[in-house]
């Protein structure tokens, strides 16, 4: 597992899990209970091995399971995103596969693989009849759970590293190799400054460029008319005390963000940081502006909603404003593209981004081998 690689492409590790369990039930005993309950009309039909439902019935089965088409073949594309996820454990699962969803007889064998995040099953039962079922749908090949566990992991910032942690200690089956999905650029927000410089900090302006800028000329009427903006006392005065109360705290509150997408500790390739940082600058944008959060309910319904914080610049206690929750709405238009982008053919999908030339190394030297490194490696402690 590493989250080191961060390709194109969503790519699922071809290995699989497979496990197969035999069942010896008593077969004898079996055959009696059923001819027992085709006899009993107390004993519920379903259990009848040559129960027969009726249309509405098998109308009601196919909402709640879906049909055998469903189950053996790659469903159609019809959202899995917007679908509702559960976490099942595999004693309360492998529950439903004791008897034959279509016969009802008892299983005597069961097959089970997994791919990623995603469980296959094959059921035999004493009757010969045979019963495959899949965890998750399939778009284009790919489980639909492995495409969308990927790009969450990606769209909320967090790191695969962090993820399969979680899953570890939970015993969560999910992917066994990660390469994450790059997604459509977005624009790139830049900082504007206002500050009062005696001279310019960029570099001099070649004359060939400079020739093809449209200048004020001194003198002019826009000349002159800029000279009373800028030099007016009024304003010269505001602005003094402008800078005085200027703060970083928006731009701080960018990198709190871009940390959460893109922390420092850890390794990401050119594309996964141009991807991380776009997710960053967009979840910024989304969350700018923020009205103050107001009492919901009770007696102080409708008022502003204040916390109160005793800074260590000013040893004081102060009231500070609380804001609405952030939203993350500005995702969701970017899963459904993720999904509707699967379910195009490849021909039709829109290219890539791909990375620009990058030198493999900054290194102003060759890599001398390890072991010579290793050797010349001194150290200012013993070893005594």
């Amino acid at each position: 597992m590493k989250s080191t690689d961060t390709q194109v492409e969503v790519d699922v590790s071809e290995s699989s899990t497979q496990t197969e369990e035999v069942f010896l039930p008593e077969i004898e005993d079996n055959k009696e209970e059923a001819t027992e309950a085709a006899a009993s009309p107390e004993v519920s039909p379903r259990k009848d091995g040559i129960y027969l439902p009726t249309k509405q019935e098998d109308s009601d089965d196919s909402n709640l399971s879906g049909s055998d088409n469903e189950h053996q073949g790659e469903t159609k594309c019809e959202k899995p995103q917007d679908d509702t996820k559960y976490i099942v454990f595999k004693q309360e699962l492998f529950k439903l596969f004791k008897y034959c969803p279509e016969c009802g007889a008892v299983v005597i064998k069961r097959n089970q693989s997994t791919q990623g995040s995603q469980l296959f099953v094959t059921l035999e039962c004493m009757n010969n009849h045979k019963y495959s079922w899949q965890s998750q749908p399939v778009l284009e090949g790919m489980a639909a759970g492995n495409l969308l566990l990927s790009s969450s992991i990606l769209l909320s910032g967090s790191t695969f590293t962090k993820v399969a942690s979680l899953a570890d200690i939970l015993n969560l089956k999910i992917f066994k190799k990660w390469i994450s999905i790059v997604y459509h650029t977005a624009n790139i927000y830049s900082w504007d400054s206002a500050d009062l410089y005696e001279e310019c900090a960029h570099q001099p302006i070649p004359p060939a460029i400079a020739r093809t800028k449209r200048w004020l000329g001194p003198g002019s009427s826009a000349h002159n008319a800029l000279k009373e903006v800028v030099f007016d006392k009024t304003l010269l005065k505001d602005i003094q005390q402008l800078t005085l109360s200027c703060h970083t705290g928006n731009l701080e509150v960018y990198h709190s963000v871009q940390t959460k997408y893109a922390p420092k500790r850890q390794h990401f390739s050119y594309n996964g940081m141009v991807s991380r940082t776009q997710l960053a600058a967009l979840d910024h944008n989304a969350n700018t502006g923020r009205q103050q959060a107001t009492v919901s309910r009770g007696a102080n319904q409708g008022e502003l909603q204040y916390k109160v914080v005793f800074p260590k610049n000013t040893k004081e206690w102060v009231a500070k404003p609380i804001f609405e929750k952030t939203t993350n709405c500005h995702l969701k238009p970017m899963l459904n593209a993720i999904v509707e982008r699967k379910c195009l053919k490849p021909q039709e999908r829109s290219a890539t981004v791909t990375a620009p030339h990058i030198p493999e190394n900054i290194a102003s030297k060759p890599r001398p081998p390890k072991a010579d490194v290793i050797a010349n490696h001194t150290s200012r402690f013993s070893n005594n």
